[in-house]
């Protein structure tokens, strides 16, 4: 992969992360605003803020790794076969860390090679 590329991923990674910081700040100030007599509602919002937290966590870990994968010069390699992740595949996802091919063996349970 080009530089010029790898420096277009790493800046599409940063500016994502960046959001889900400020998104997390956000939902932070918002879950301390609310009305205490609709408590019903209050604890389904509490409910849905935890799982979205959650996800957001998960997913900066991925951009985490996928930055650090950047700096040691294996971006865009395929954790399993060690195949190059197609360009139009990080472009959807740029925290890929598998080609299409090992990721749909992976989502259907089968090992590698098999």
């Amino acid at each position: 992969m080009r530089t010029r590329e790898l420096q277009q991923f790493k800046k599409q990674l940063q500016a994502m992360r960046a959001e889900l910081v400020q998104s997390a700040r956000l939902e932070d100030e918002e879950s301390q605003k609310g009305d205490p007599a609709d408590l019903a509602s209050m604890d389904r919002q509490r409910e849905l803020g935890i799982r979205i937290r959650e996800r957001n966590r998960n997913l900066r870990g991925l951009i985490d790794d996928a930055l650090e994968r950047i700096e040691d010069g294996e971006y865009g390699e395929c954790q399993d076969c060690g195949d190059q992740i197609p360009i139009g595949r990080l472009k959807i996802r740029p925290f890929a860390t598998r080609c299409v091919t090992c990721q749909s063996r992976r989502e259907r349970g089968r090992p590698r090679g098999g």
